[in-house]
């Protein structure tokens, strides 16, 4: 999830993720996270790899990450292991891909879909 789309998703009033969200981003800022999200969110600027190893260390589980821009560099790592795919309910004539340059097929398990008032759908899949 870009600046652009984070934002957006601010606007929504509802803050649609239960989970503590780790948002990678080189240019959002501690600023940028409203109070009521500071216990939600936290934003980070490290490599795949030290980000998963960080939070998995410290938490003892797998974090939930929105990832700026594409996210094919956590895929090539072998870091992701399940995604959940939240398509925002606004057409956009441009933007960045998801998934950029990933250099083979990768089959998803549909795992379950849950539908929000706020017109956003999550659909989860588990990488197999």
């Amino acid at each position: 999830m870009g600046p652009a789309s984070f934002q957006n998703v601010l606007s929504f009033g509802e803050w649609p993720c239960i989970k503590l969200v780790i948002i990678v981003s080189w240019s959002l800022t501690p600023e940028d996270i409203t109070d009521r999200l500071s216990e939600k969110v936290r934003l980070s600027p490290q490599e795949p790899e030290t980000l998963m190893q960080c939070s998995t260390k410290k938490t003892g589980r797998k974090p939930t990450l929105l990832v700026e821009s594409e996210c094919d560099f956590f895929i090539r790592a072998g870091l992701i292991f399940d995604i959940t795919l939240t398509p925002v309910p606004i057409l956009i004539g441009e933007g960045l891909p998801l998934f950029g340059s990933i250099d083979h097929d990768i089959d998803l398990e549909h795992l379950s879909t849950d539908s929000f008032a706020s017109g956003l759908v999550n659909s989860k899949y588990q990488i197999i």
